[in-house]
């Protein structure tokens, strides 16, 4: 049996979107008010979200209604949320924030490897837009969709699922 794997909401991207608010209670996928529906490029996937007993976050898994496919989202932060770190609070570094997408990009192979749909969101600011601008026809190669998500909850998109 495979291990559904679950991709967890920086807090950033929680506190825009109230996630914490909205799902409070959620702790399991079984739960009815953990349902979501993400609709992209016509296609709609029904998930759940559930929160995480660690410091971690909110993960989101989703299900196509239509194919049956997996859409999975690897977002990253816009700073350190670790307390006992010298940058807690202090955005990341353009070094840091390469590594991050490239961890990114890694965990989205992983999941397409799976014939599973793969994501990632970033913040939409100027250094994460100019990595991504860089490598647009990649990122559309490999079937990979990046949410750039502003200030406001405003969400832009790169490249393109697999039909």
């Amino acid at each position: 049996m495979r291990m559904l794997q679950r991709t967890i909401i920086p807090k950033w991207a929680c506190q825009m979107w109230n996630i914490d608010t909205k799902f409070s209670t959620c702790s399991s996928k079984k739960d009815p008010q953990s349902n979501v529906t993400i609709v992209f490029n016509k296609a709609t996937f029904d998930g759940w979200v559930t929160r995480s007993v660690s410091e971690h976050g909110i993960d989101i898994v989703a299900i196509s209604q239509h194919t049956k496919v997996r859409l999975h989202v690897e977002a990253k932060g816009q700073t350190s949320s670790k307390r006992e770190t010298k940058r807690f609070g202090k955005e990341f570094t353009l070094n840091q924030k390469r590594d991050h997408l490239g961890k990114a990009f890694l965990k989205c192979c992983e999941w397409i490897q799976q014939n599973e749909a793969a994501a990632t969101a970033l913040p939409d600011d100027t250094v994460d837009r100019e990595l991504i601008n860089s490598i647009t026809t990649a990122i559309t190669r490999l079937g990979i969709v990046v949410f750039l998500v502003d200030e406001r909850g405003a969400v832009r998109t790169v490249g393109y699922l697999p039909s």
